[in-house]
């Protein structure tokens, strides 16, 4: 089951995706909104966003971005702010 708001953020994620990209980050046709967000918390590439803030704030990560942090609890991982934490941060 996924953790409380982290559906609405999946939800949000792949909407977001599909209006900017066109097409869909995940095959979630069908699937009710746990099942889309449990596909997408799985999904073999990393998926990452952040809030709006000056300095952003991680606010959503994937099994697969944990990667070298899977020793972090998400929570913590999602405390990090983009701009240090991110490719290219200053």
């Amino acid at each position: 089951m996924p953790e409380p708001g982290s559906v609405e953020q999946a939800h949000s994620i792949l909407r977001s995706f599909l209006e900017t990209v066109g097409r869909p980050l995940l095959d979630v046709a069908g699937l009710s909104d746990e099942e889309a967000a449990v596909r997408l918390f799985q999904a073999p590439m990393v998926v990452v966003s952040h809030d709006t803030a000056v300095d952003p704030r991680l606010n959503y990560a994937n099994e697969t971005s944990m990667g070298d942090r899977s020793s972090l609890p998400s929570r913590d991982v999602l405390t990090l702010h983009g701009r240090t934490h991110g490719t290219g941060g200053a």
